[in-house]
């Protein structure tokens, strides 16, 4: 039998050298570029890697992604010269090449009239539309763009139908082509029906990019005028395409837009090759995709043969589908069709049975992909291989008819070095391959018979995850209740996917978690799995929810399956616990409700997006608990205040410096000292005085006199400012309003190793550096000023003559900076509008609640065709309003941004005419639910300046243009913020957490504070159980100093040991010794400084203030709070 093999010395060239990339330009893309990793692993493909951003560069110095799937054994070859060679070689075997030959009927043919026995030894006759005759035994087609035509020819099934499908390919400049060093290509998105577009270098030298995918007009419409009224409408009347358009009509549109405007193809390529331009590309030549549908318009992936019944059907076999990489690939997939055991002596009726049976199993392999398409092929191979096969090919290749007629089969072995293994590999490694999976019956959490298994067990251990994250606030029961409820919620959309290992439960998180509470998530999880040899890592029950897990999956789970899920329950309680606690410190609580966790979350849009809750809990629901007070405030109010926003204010500062100015350091090849210089100024003299600020006035509310009307703050600032302390503020003020600070920003954000740098980092970190970092800059110097008020509304309210005295003196010393910070502000920034609210990242508590839902009221009235909830129902807060134009629209819109809301409006004309009936200034043009729309920076282009893109889940847009970069630089700010605060919330804890966890809280020594002695053998005894309801340990001993130290315990309240305390207390110890150790208790020393920290202080430093200011917040204030209760 004659062998067809090609080597790279009988003239087919290729170039194994380029790399290939699957890059991940979205932090959404990462989960499943991973899949496809792991996918690629089971399939035993060699040598498949993760690289980073810093990876990609080295193989693709152009390349912007944020992390790729390096597959190194990869090639390039010309298929045009490959398939010559093809034909060449089956010439060569004794075979025979016709071209031009349309195929119009396969069938049997009778014995000649002359007795000839030609009929019975070559029964099967394909004949063109000229009466031309080829004769054989056997036919396999390959019909590619017909393949369904010449199915239902031969009397066989026509389904699946073939759709063509142009791809239009752009062309890189020559002297652009050193942007790409091999092929690039984008993460498959299963959300829609193709690849999309990718960089293709070939043999030429020349590099092609795309495609798009557009319907073709004509079977072989490889322009975009081509066009056969029979194929077109054989496409147009199909009900699979039908479907397919409905469901994918944006994205079809999108593709369409794309073929005729090149600039829009180009934007897309911009993602991945950023100094890509219009002007670096032309228009190439186009391909046609035969793709095959199925009746509901699916696209039909996997391998498709088929054959009839009859006489005909079964001498026949069609390959009706093969999977992308089919061409790469096509030495494996020839090998396994004429694999030498297939169809030599079985008779036709066995043969026909066995094609119908692999046929049926393939048009089912939608549902079970691997496990039937392997089935087929083992059939397939099952038949007796027959030395008179006759191979046809009616398909379309490199843009020629081939039609091959021989006597005998042809095997195809090797034909480039490698290429059996290689082509193997891709096969077996075809993305998109699924298991079938029957139906699991849905357990339900909330029927009468489960809640009852499930409902209080998570409460107790939830409170002590509260007293773990919020030490000194408490929790209502039904803040537990709901949180129990979100995270019962959230183990039912775990165990939908009924995950058997970790790594399930691992890729449920990442698919279903928003970014990057995902990454957290599981990284706490692993940690919890790390210490399973420690003693009660996690604090729920693990032990009660394992065997219940059971109940809910259906089979048995590992440990460690339930052990991972407990740990992702344990840190989005956490997580909201930890959110809610911060809220309720805002407005000056002491106790989380249900309403708290509501409001917070609200405001959440990482938190709202994951349980899909309706934005409801507005301003209007929290009025009940604003008392009525409509005097001015008092001194004392005026304080309690400043605390609040000082504390707020030195989380913004962390921000700054924790979380952005840390970036710009950790990458000193991008970033010099200058520019650290240049952008954050001083910022960390300003942080110093911070800390020291809060610190005098906690200290001077805390030492203030029985006697004294209210406490008195004025020395602390009558010191700091004859020390001119404040002074850094003019510095700050005069470095950010600079021009110099604009222009070398924006120059420093223009370069792409800067955008590419911010985006690895995490999803909208870049967008927050070129929009927010700038504002929040600003709050220093809006909070310089907001002291120079302060001042003097604390003057007038004072009742002391020594306070308001320093408050005077402390008012003249600043007096020179006021004048100079306010000149410089007035000289270089533009005033606010009246009413515009200053600029703050984390907003303040509202005075008046019912001030704010007038100014919504006032709002709403204004806007005419007002439907739905009212604003003050599901937003908190007015941010900004101002004139954008909405792109395609005639006139500019008004625009009003709260913080769940943005609601697009026109001016109404008819409202200004006398008589008119309607008063509202405003028609209601568009709404728009930012938890539930994604920002989109436009840059600038010919067509649209100072814009941006509000895109909707459903990848509906809407593009609006700012009248300047300024304007559009406050929008964005905005929005930005609003997108993005809980992730930037997030990274700052993590980072104050690491900071915690390397810094333990320093204590007094326990020469001076006998309570600071650690625990030990000798001095406390516990229990091996712990409090069945909260989780805390028990006491078996202890001497009396440990037992009064854990009365008043600063890490959490123990009211059962209070009272076990008081009931036995005295038969080890006398009350007035009780009283004296709790005197001693109270009385808490600061901790010694260091001799680090006394040369500091030598040098005028002040090494110990955050340290002090945080043992008085987590150690001083806690136990006090005991002391007190």
């Amino acid at each position: 039998m004659p062998e067809i093999g090609l080597q790279p010395h009988q003239g087919v060239e290729f170039d194994a050298s380029p790399v290939q990339l699957i890059v991940a330009v979205e932090q959404e893309e990462i989960p499943r570029l991973k899949a496809l990793y792991e996918r690629g692993l089971k399939n035993n493909v060699r040598d498949l890697s993760i690289v980073d951003a810093k990876g990609i560069r080295e193989r693709e110095p152009y390349c912007r992604g944020i992390m790729a799937l390096d597959s190194p054994y990869t090639g390039i070859v010309d298929w045009r010269m490959v398939a010559l060679r093809y034909g060449t070689d089956f010439e060569e075997a004794g075979g025979t090449v016709v071209t031009e030959y349309e195929v119009n009927d396969i069938s049997m043919v009778k014995e000649s009239s002359a007795g000839s026995t030609e009929g019975m030894k070559y029964p099967l006759a394909i004949r063109d539309k000229k009466g031309n005759e080829v004769r054989c035994r056997y036919v396999l087609t390959c019909g590619g763009l017909y393949s369904d035509r010449l199915s239902q020819i031969s009397g066989c099934s026509r389904e699946p139908r073939i759709v063509p499908f142009r791809g239009d390919y752009l062309v890189l400049k020559p002297e652009k082509h050193y942007l790409v060093k091999g092929n690039i290509y984008p993460v498959p998105d299963p959300r829609f029906p193709f690849l999309g577009v990718h960089f293709t270098p070939r043999m030429d030298g020349s590099v092609w990019l795309g495609p798009n995918a557009v319907l073709a007009f004509k079977r072989e419409g490889y322009k975009v005028y081509d066009f056969n009224a029979r194929d077109f409408a054989d496409a147009l009347s199909f009900r699979g395409l039908q479907k397919l358009v409905l469901r994918n009509i944006t994205y079809g549109i999108g593709e369409m837009y794309r073929g005729i405007n090149i600039g829009a193809q180009v934007k897309i390529l911009q993602k991945y090759i950023p100094e890509l331009s219009l002007n670096d590309v032309l228009r190439g030549p186009a391909g046609v995709r035969a793709q095959a549908l199925d009746q509901d318009g699916n696209l039909v992936d996997d391998f498709v043969f088929d054959g009839g019944v009859g006489d005909v059907g079964s001498r026949v076999l069609h390959v009706r589908n093969a999977p992308s990489p089919a061409a790469t690939s096509s030495l494996a997939i020839a090998e396994m069709i004429a694999d030498e055991r297939a169809c030599l002596t079985a008779d036709a009726a066995q043969r026909a049975a066995a094609d119908r049976q692999a046929a049926e199993l393939v048009r089912t392999s939608s549902t079970s992909q691997t496990k039937n398409t392997s089935t087929a092929l083992q059939l397939l191979r099952s038949r007796r291989h027959a030395s008179d096969w006759s191979p046809f090919s009616g398909g379309i290749y490199a843009g020629f008819s081939v039609l091959i007629a021989a006597e005998k089969m042809t095997k195809c072995e090797d034909y480039l070095s490698g290429a059996d293994a290689d082509s193997s590999a891709r096969i077996t490694a075809t993305p998109g391959a699924a298991t079938a999976m029957q139906p699991q019956q849905i357990y339900d959490f909330s029927s009468d018979e489960n809640s009852q298994k499930w409902r209080g067990l998570f409460v107790q251990a939830l409170r002590k995850v509260q007293q773990q994250v919020h030490p000194t606030l408490k929790a209502k029961e039904d803040a537990l209740q709901h949180i129990e409820e979100l995270i019962l919620q959230l183990l039912n959309m775990l165990c939908v996917a009924q995950p058997r290992s970790v790594q399930d439960v691992e890729e449920r998180v990442q698919k279903t978690f928003p970014h990057p509470i995902d990454k957290w998530a599981i990284a706490d999880a692993q940690s919890a799995i790390e210490k399973r040899k420690r003693r009660n890592p996690l604090l729920l029950p693990v032990d009660k929810i394992h065997p219940l897990l059971k109940e809910v999956l259906g089979y048995k789970v590992d440990y460690h399956v339930s052990l991972y899920i407990v740990a992702v329950l344990e840190y989005i309680s956490a997580d909201i616990l930890k959110l809610a606690g911060n809220y309720v410190g805002n407005i000056r609580h002491y106790e989380i409700t249900q309403q708290d966790i509501k409001v917070s979350m609200c405001a959440d849009k990482v938190l709202m997006d994951m349980f899909d809750q309706e934005e409801d809990i507005g301003l209007m629901s929290q009025c009940t608990e604003e008392p009525s007070s409509s005097g001015e405030l008092t001194y004392d109010d005026l304080v309690r205040l400043e605390i609040a926003e000082e504390r707020q204010y030195l989380r913004e500062l962390d921000l700054i410096i924790k979380v952005f100015r840390h970036h710009f350091l950790s990458n000193p090849k991008i970033f010099t000292p200058q520019d650290v210089e240049v952008i954050f100024s001083n910022i960390l003299d300003i942080h110093e005085l911070t800390v020291k600020l809060l610190g005098l006035i906690e200290d001077a509310v805390e030492m203030t006199a029985d006697g004294s009307p209210h406490p008195l703050v004025g020395s602390c600032f009558e010191d700091l400012a004859e020390e001119q302390a404040f002074d850094p503020y003019e510095t700050l003020s005069q470095d950010i309003l600079s021009r110099d600070f604009h222009e070398h920003f924006n120059n420093l954000m223009a370069r792409s190793t800067v955008g590419l740098y911010f985006q690895s980092v995490a999803e909208g970190f870049k967008e927050a550096v070129q929009y927010v970092l700038p504002q929040l800059m600003m709050v220093p110097v809006y909070h310089c000023m907001h002291y120079f008020e302060l001042l003097q509304q604390l003057q007038e309210r004072s009742k002391d003559q020594d306070d308001r005295e320093c408050l005077k003196q402390a008012i003249t010393a600043l007096l020179n900076l006021q004048c100079s910070v306010e000149r410089i502000y007035a000289k270089h920034q533009p005033r606010r509008k009246p009413g515009e609210p200053m600029y703050r990242l984390y907003s303040r508590q509202v005075r008046s609640k019912q001030l704010a839902i007038k100014r919504m009221n006032e709002i709403q009235k204004s806007i005419d065709g007002w439907e739905g909830k009212d604003i003050g129902q599901c937003c908190s807060e007015f941010i900004l309003e101002g004139p954008l134009l909405r792109a395609g629209a005639k006139h500019e819109r008004h625009n009003f941004l709260f913080d769940g809301l943005m609601i697009s409006c026109k001016a109404n004309q008819s409202s200004r005419l006398p008589g008119s009936g309607s008063g509202a200034e405003y028609r209601l043009k568009e709404k728009f639910v930012l938890r539930k729309i994604r920002i989109v920076d436009r840059e600038d282009s010919a067509e649209l300046r100072h814009a941006f893109e509000l895109t909707g889940k459903d990848e509906n847009c809407a593009v609006f243009c700012a009248r300047t970069a300024e304007e559009k630089a406050a929008w964005m700010a905005a929005l930005v913020t609003l997108q993005y605060r809980s992730t930037l919330d997030r990274m700052l804890d993590t980072v104050l957490q690491h900071e915690e966890q390397a810094h333990p809280l320093r204590l007094p020594s326990p020469e001076v504070y006998r309570f600071a002695v650690q625990d030990s053998e000798e001095n406390i005894v516990f229990e091996d159980k712990v409090q069945s309801k909260t989780g805390i340990p028990i006491i078996k001993a202890g001497t009396v100093v440990k037992l009064i130290e854990r009365l008043t315990y600063h890490m959490y309240a123990d009211p059962n040991f209070v009272r076990t305390f008081l009931t036995t207390y005295r038969s080890f110890c006398k009350p007035q010794e009780l009283l004296t150790l709790l005197i001693d208790r109270i009385e808490i020393p600061e901790p010694e400084p260091t001799e680090e920290d006394r040369q500091a202080l030598w040098n005028g430093d002040q090494p110990m203030a955050a340290e002090l200011q945080r043992f008085r917040k987590e150690y001083v204030q806690p136990v006090q709070l005991r002391y007190d209760s």
